[in-house]
């Protein structure tokens, strides 16, 4: 989950496409370290290829490094095998599918939206009587444009800073969401 900014879901997509990875949900949990709170399961990346590795050192005699034409290659080769198939039907997407909006996944008291809200600004104001929960004001520092920009909580004048998911809910339906459980998708919805 981060502020929404276009042009970065396609980047991702084509990294995780040229290393060939999967994302699997693991049903172990972690070990608590100094919290009672539960935590979700992790989402764990597995590889099914290689990585590229590109060096600029000459290779050496007991392990030859790859050149910058061959990772090319490598990379090539990976996007030819790759296949492109249309979406899955929208058919059965509701938004109620992925548990309510802004949920509290990680039981700390505060939805997801003030948690994203609390990392992402900086010189933030809080409700009163929230336990620093509900954010009122901040400065978002905007990565992809450099700028600093004023947020503050209100009908009207918050939509300068909104906060989106990376990969919208009906894209990710379309992509695989239906088949993951209740549980899975509000963790999905709700991933930071």
């Amino acid at each position: 989950m981060r502020v929404a900014r276009p042009g970065r879901v396609a980047v991702l997509l084509l990294a995780i496409a040229l290393t060939g990875c999967a994302v699997e949900t693991s049903s172990a949990q972690p070990p608590a370290a100094h919290s009672t709170s539960s935590t979700a399961p992790p989402i764990v990346i597995r590889t099914e290829a290689p990585p590229i590795t590109i060096s600029s050192e000459a290779p050496t005699q007991s392990r030859e490094q790859p050149t910058k034409e061959k990772a090319a290659s490598q990379a090539q080769s990976l996007l030819d095998d790759l296949q492109v198939k249309g979406r899955a039907p929208k058919s059965g997407y509701d938004r109620g599918l992925f548990g309510s909006a802004w949920s509290d996944t990680d039981h700390n008291g505060c939805d997801t939206r003030n948690d994203i809200l609390r990392r992402d600004l900086d010189v933030t104001s809080y409700k009163s009587g929230t336990r620093d929960c509900v954010v009122l004001t901040g400065v978002l520092d905007d990565p992809y444009t450099g700028e600093s920009i004023a947020f503050e909580r209100g009908q009207g004048t918050s939509n300068a800073v909104q906060i989106d998911h990376v990969i919208a809910l009906s894209d990710a339906w379309q992509k695989g969401a239906q088949n993951l459980s209740p549980e899975q998708r509000v963790r999905f919805a709700n991933d930071p």
